[in-house]
């Protein structure tokens, strides 16, 4: 009974806690920053680059011009990493982060004042600091981690590797390396860099620790929180996937056969090899702070200081967060457990439903593509597909997750379909919002474009259930029998069908044909012509390369040491300068946005950037572009705004020069320009380049009139 109402009260401060933080888990969406922009995000390269300088008498030149790469390289990476549309600051997850580091650093007041604690959007379980001071907590941990003191030593395992210049260090003894080895070998250099970073993560760990003592958290904790860390790469909970969650009573049942008999064994071992790891393993890990630990397992400490109704309104918020990134990230099945495990931890809810029909709509575009899993498949997990025969992205994936990953191969395209427009009705007539509306409809045009899918193959009643079959064979064609709006089913079917047909009929006329020809030669003759006044564009991209021979082998294309990172946004800025110029003289409004602006950027304007590259970045993920994105429900300020978004990157590869532009339609998602161009010996700043750009930019803006007069006479 005290355990009961122990958990009632529990869960009722955590509701008051979300309510006082205003966090809507019912429908939850995606955390934005908020108050003013800091410094760090409006520091200027070129400005950090003039500052250091190799001026100064103090010190050899040797050491000062490291310093002085590492500073160009080092603050370029910090630069990508802020503008990389994953950051947050002043939000109220953020916030709490800075709260124990409040806590952790109370009797070091200087110290706090150098360091700074951003959270990253990534899923993976993971910190790491910046030799400028930046500290970055990515959701991955805040979702895995169990308590607010785990959160603290990770804090302090950070902020050592600040104070010691880990980074630094790490940087000079790769350099001091390869300029000391009078005959190159390569993995033994790799073997010597591993160590060293190894002894600095060691180092992190055991300086750390003394940090840590001295704050008022329980030391106890530690031991748990390296067990989390050496199962992170599985999802937040081990909840077995229940095999009868899509069923219905009777008709729409699974088969049995579309489940797996009994998931891999987890194999995460603390012993492991770590000789090709940039960390040692878990248990040299544990073992080196238990060496300074045990006379403290008596010291008396808390978990939670901050307070534990806190502590679970962020890990909750963190949890959401890594869902929105796996359908973001195009990794539906990841998706969709989660989602699962969402409802059957906190309820069921609005988000809960949009997380997993989301994944499903997902997993239903890849499959009607016929995109192969395979193709993602980490670098690690190569040598294991090689060796075990490995056909299936299934077999790679451990724990209780994998379930998921099996239903979702064996499930036939047709009948995911299917599960995924049964699933996102159900969810529309349930919360009436159009989140799921919009996605059924794109669901039924699927499976009649797709599958030639007809309304009539659906039952709507149970006459036709035989009693005695456990599994319908066609257990699918039952999927709608529950529905209430049955008439809503026909017409979207009938809508996209008489749209297919009219569609079919006219291509296989002569006339069409004729068409297509017509199109295409005055298309090569005059360009497509999109006739916009205006776009929004993501900060150009470059990058140049040499191919060099790996071991007489084969030719890899490895970056170009001569493009320095100040060269290097120094040619993106003059694209930029170019591209703006340009519009500005045929009529055409462009603002470019990202890094080129930080030095003038507020927080609204960081927050569009975010927004519309997230937007950008999961379209082309998916592979497929006129896929719903997952949070669209700014997309029609954005899209009255700008109407389309452009993206612009150059690489240079041997001095050929390869110029791509792609524009994107803010309405409904898909591709509206695809412009590419090869050519030799150019510069990236030059002439050819800019001809290149003018043409791209003339496009866009001029009118299709003849298109449309040839539009008109075949009837199009």
């Amino acid at each position: 009974m005290r355990t009961i109402l122990f958990c009632i009260f529990l869960a009722l401060g955590q509701i008051v806690c979300a309510q006082q933080m205003d966090v809507n888990f019912e429908n939850y969406t995606s955390l934005k920053c908020q108050g003013e922009i800091p410094v760090d995000f409006k520091t200027e390269l070129s400005k950090v680059v003039n500052d250091v300088g190799l001026d100064s008498k103090s010190g050899n030149y040797s050491d000062r011009k490291k310093d002085a790469e590492f500073t160009e390289l080092s603050t370029n990476q910090l630069i990508n990493i802020l503008y990389s549309g994953k950051v947050l600051y002043g939000d109220f997850i953020t916030t709490y982060v800075n709260k124990v580091a409040d806590i952790v650093l109370a009797n070091s007041p200087e110290l706090r004042g150098k360091v700074r604690f951003y959270v990253l959007k990534h899923s993976d379980l993971n910190a790491y600091s910046t030799e400028s001071g930046i500290i970055f907590i990515s959701i991955g941990l805040l979702a895995q981690i169990e308590n607010e003191a785990q959160l603290a030593f990770i804090i302090c395992h950070e902020i050592t590797h600040f104070v010691k210049s880990h980074n630094l260090a790490m940087y000079k003894f790769s350099k001091n390396l390869v300029k000391n080895d009078k005959k190159i070998d390569l993995q033994s250099d790799v073997l010597s860099m591993l160590a060293f970073s190894k002894d600095n993560e060691l180092e992190a760990d055991v300086e750390g620790l003394k940090l840590f003592l001295k704050t008022p958290y329980n030391v106890s904790v530690l031991n748990d929180l390296f067990s989390v860390m050496l199962y992170a790469y599985l999802p937040f909970e081990e909840l077995q996937f229940d095999s009868s969650y899509f069923n219905d009573k009777r008709g729409y049942v699974l088969p049995k056969n579309y489940f797996i008999k009994k998931i891999s064994h987890i194999t995460a071992e603390e012993d492991v090899s770590d000789s090709f790891s940039t960390h040692p393993n878990i248990k040299r890990r544990r073992e080196a702070i238990n060496k300074f630990i045990s006379e403290y397992q008596g010291k008396e400490g808390e978990k939670f200081i901050v307070g534990i109704d806190e502590f679970k309104v962020i890990q909750q918020a963190a949890r959401y967060e890594v869902a929105i990134l796996f359908i973001q990230n195009s990794e539906g099945e990841e998706a969709l457990y989660n989602g699962y495990l969402i409802e059957k931890i906190y309820g069921k809810s609005l988000f809960s439903d949009k997380i997993i029909c989301s994944a499903l709509y997902s997993l239903t575009k890849v499959k009607n593509n016929k995109n192969s899993r395979l193709y993602k498949v980490k670098a690690k997990d190569k040598k294991k597909i090689k060796e075990e025969n490995i056909q299936y992205y299934w077999e790679l994936v451990e724990g209780e997750v994998q379930a998921v990953y099996y239903l979702m191969q064996k499930l036939p395209a047709e009948e995911l379909n299917v599960l995924a427009a049964k699933k996102t009705l159900e969810a529309y007539e349930r919360y009436e919002d159009s989140f799921f509306k919009l996605r059924f409809d794109d669901l039924i045009s699927e499976l009649v474009n797709f599958h030639h899918t007809s309304f009539e193959k659906f039952y709507f009643n149970y006459d036709n259930i035989d009693a005695d079959a456990p599994v319908l064979k066609d257990y699918y064609n039952y999927a709608f029998v529950d529905v209430s709006d049955k008439y809503r089913i026909k017409e979207v079917f009938y809508k996209y069908t008489s749209e297919r047909t009219k569609r079919f009929q006219y291509e296989q006329t002569a006339e069409y044909e004729k068409y297509t020809r017509a199109y295409s030669k005055k298309v090569r003759k005059v360009g497509v012509g999109l006739n916009l006044k205006k776009f929004v564009m993501l900060n150009p991209y470059y990058m140049s390369y040499k191919t060099t021979n790996m071991y007489d082998l084969y030719t890899e294309k490895v970056k170009d040491p001569k493009l320095t990172p100040l060269k290097q946004k120094e040619i993106e800025k003059s694209l930029v300068q170019n591209i703006l110029e340009m519009s500005k003289n045929i009529g055409l409004e462009v603002e470019v946005i990202g890094a080129n602006k930080q030095s003038e950027i507020t927080t609204d304007q960081f927050n569009e950037f975010q927004y519309l590259i997230n937007w950008f970045r999961e379209k082309i993920s998916g592979g497929n572009g006129d896929s719903y994105t997952f949070e669209n429900q700014d997309m029609k300020k954005y899209s009255a705004k700008y109407g389309h978004i452009g993206f612009c990157y150059v690489t240079n590869v041997n001095k050929s020069l390869q110029v791509v532009f792609v524009l994107m339609d803010l309405n409904h998602g898909g591709i509206s320009y695809f412009y590419e161009r090869q050519i030799k010996r150019s510069q990236p700043d030059g002439v050819y380049v800019k001809m290149m750009l003018y043409e791209v930019l003339h496009q866009i803006e001029q009118n299709p009139k003849k298109l449309n007069r040839l539009k008109k006479k075949y009837k199009i």
